[in-house]
């Protein structure tokens, strides 16, 4: 039999005083296994883990509800109605790909809060940069079927049956300008390809075997091959 997930809701409690007294949360959430002791992009997790509250609930959408409910009785710092820095009222945080209606739960809660189309600025980009160097807590994971499924499933929506990456310049011709090729010449001057004095292994060579079996060789690559096979003749 299979272990279910032990679902909760958390807080964040402060460890000084400041706008608000040490011991308020200062965050709410939902999650399981590790999630209430992970910081998260926007907040740092308490180091102390006696400053982690946890509630326990027997399903997911429990869990959901007491997140909404701390929320709801802490209050916000963006509207002013309280101590936390959460952005949204809660109850977002389904596991797996999120139904419709939690969909457009979202899209509300992004409009209200005035959140469409937000980026993070040049200082968060490197902050998070920083932050996550060397992390490797996702190495080695693999997404399970159903969101592999998913995935695939919005990329043959937005690219027809094509679920392969297509590059931006592909048949194109002259996208760059004469000054930004110089530009570009003049940056890899010198620089020695990544390549240089490497050689493929032989599971390497087998694969790309594999890879490229049956493929129709483009105009341009049978033009090079007809004239490589020329030069070598004459010699």
């Amino acid at each position: 039999m299979k272990n279910q997930r032990q679902y909760y809701a958390y807080l964040w409690l402060r460890s000084k005083n400041g706008k608000f007294p040490a011991g308020t949360p200062y965050y709410a959430g939902k999650g399981h296994g590790r999630r209430a002791y992970d910081s998260r992009r926007i907040q740092r997790c308490p180091k102390d883990q006696a400053r982690i509250v946890i509630f326990n609930r027997a399903s997911e959408q429990e869990a959901l509800d007491t997140e909404m409910e701390l929320i709801r009785n802490w209050g916000r710092i963006d509207l002013g109605t309280g101590c936390l820095h959460n952005h949204s009222d809660g109850g977002e945080g389904l596991s797996g790909p999120k139904p419709e209606k939690t969909k457009q739960k979202m899209r509300e809660a992004a409009l209200k809060n005035n959140r469409t189309g937000w980026h993070h600025n040049a200082a968060a980009k490197k902050k998070i940069s920083e932050y996550n160097k060397g992390n490797t807590h996702n190495l080695g994971r693999k997404n399970p079927p159903q969101l592999r499924q998913s995935k695939i499933e919005i990329l043959r929506k937005h690219r027809g049956d094509q679920t392969e990456r297509i590059p931006w310049n592909k048949g194109k011709t002259d996208c760059y300008s004469a000054e930004i090729r110089l530009k570009m010449g003049v940056s890899n001057k010198g620089r020695a390809a990544w390549n240089k004095g490497k050689s493929t292994s032989e599971n390497q060579r087998k694969k790309l075997s594999r890879i490229n079996k049956g493929k129709p060789w483009s105009s341009a690559r049978r033009a090079a091959y007809n004239k490589k096979g020329t030069i070598k003749s004459q010699e």
